[in-house]
């Protein structure tokens, strides 16, 4: 299996779960593959959890959503070509990482 292009941080609180399984639902349902990180709370369990379901990276939350982000940035590996970030009340529209990737190539 290729490893993805795609890093995809999805910082947040953990307080909207709900909402955090629809957006990374968003991600995992793409066409094209991507790695997840989710930065959250070390208290945050059922945030952890849920990012445990969608096979992502965990962080503990270093106390700032620039700050969140940029832990994400961090784990960017060698085969990663892009990367984004995703509110935890955000989603990725059907085929959007496809049309993405191939528009920045």
């Amino acid at each position: 299996m290729a490893q993805a292009r795609i890093l995809m941080i999805v910082p947040t609180l953990g307080t909207r779960i709900g909402f955090l399984r629809q957006s990374l639902e968003s991600i995992s349902r793409q066409d094209t593959p991507a790695d997840i990180v989710v930065v959250c709370p070390q208290g945050a369990t059922k945030a952890r959890q849920l990012a445990q379901q969608h096979n992502a990276r965990i962080l503990d939350d270093p106390g700032s959503l620039p700050k969140a982000i940029n832990a994400g940035a961090a784990q960017l590996k060698p085969h990663h070509e892009f990367i984004n970030w995703l509110g935890d009340d955000d989603l990725l529209e059907p085929q959007s990482l496809t049309t993405t990737t191939r528009t920045l190539d």
